[in-house]
């Protein structure tokens, strides 16, 4: 995941709901990505 693509001055220009539905992404995956290891955990 690049975290320097928020900081090119190109972002500035769009609204701030990029990096916030990138940040939902993230930590959608994160939950994911949790889940799975706890059922691979139990299995």
């Amino acid at each position: 995941m690049n975290l320097s693509y928020n900081r090119k001055p190109s972002s500035k220009k769009r609204p701030n709901y990029s990096t916030l539905a990138f940040l939902k992404f993230s930590k959608f995956r994160f939950i994911l990505s949790l889940k799975t290891s706890l059922i691979r955990s139990f299995y």
